[in-house]
C-alpha cells in the first residue's frame, strides 16, 4: 500500500519489488494526511498520487488498486468515486464494510457497451489480418487489442458473455 509522498515517487520500485507483488493498492487518506491537504475521499490533492499509482502498476503488470473508502455511509458518493477510480484505470477498490462490495464489482464489472467496443475491436483485427485494423475512422492499436482482450476475459469470468467452448471435434 502506497501511503506517503515518498511511496508515491517510488511506486514503480515498490510494485516492482518482487514476482509475488500482484497489486499495488493507494491509502489516500494517509497520503492526504502526509502531504497536508483536505482529508475527504475525493480530493483533487490526490489525483497524482492516484494517477502515478495507476501508471506504476501497469509499468511493473500488476493491478491498480484504489484506496479503500471509509465512510459506510453515502452510497452515491461511493459510487461517484468509485467511477472514477475505474475511468483512472483502477482495477478494484478495497472495501471497508461488507455492503460495499456489491457495488465495487457492479463499477469494475465491463458495461454492456464496453463489451460491444471490446467485440468490435477484436473482430476490425480479425478482418484486417494482416493489414492495419480500423475501426470507424480510427487505427487499432495493440494497447486497443490488448484492453479489449483483458475487457472480454473479465466479462467471461464474471459470466456477462458466453465463454467460447471447442465444439469437440479435431
Amino acid at each position: 500500500t502506497i501511503e506517503s509522498p515518498v511511496g508515491v515517487l517510488k511506486a514503480v520500485e515498490v510494485a516492482s519489488a518482487s514476482a509475488d507483488v500482484v497489486a499495488l493498492m493507494i491509502d489516500v487518506v494517509d497520503y492526504l494526511q502526509y502531504i497536508g491537504a483536505d482529508v475527504t475521499q475525493g480530493s483533487v490533492a490526490s489525483l497524482m498520487a492516484r494517477s502515478t499509482v495507476v501508471n506504476a502498476a501497469r509499468a511493473a503488470r500488476v493491478q491498480p488498486l484504489e484506496s479503500d473508502w471509509t465512510e459506510t455511509r453515502g452510497d452515491e458518493e461511493f459510487q461517484q468515486s468509485t467511477r472514477d477510480a475505474k475511468s483512472l484505470g483502477f482495477d478494484g477498490r478495497g472495501c471497508t464494510h461488507p455492503q460495499q462490495v456489491r457495488s465495487v464489482h457492479a463499477c469494475f464489472a465491463p458495461s454492456p457497451a464496453e463489451i460491444d467496443h471490446a467485440k468490435q475491436v477484436l473482430a476490425a483485427v480479425e478482418a484486417a489480418k494482416p493489414a492495419t485494423a480500423i475501426l470507424g475512422s480510427k487505427t487499432v492499436s495493440a494497447q486497443a487489442v490488448a484492453r479489449a482482450s483483458r475487457v472480454l476475459h473479465i466479462a467471461e469470468k464474471l459470466d456477462l458473455i458466453a465463454t467460447p467452448r471447442s465444439s469437440g471435434t479435431c
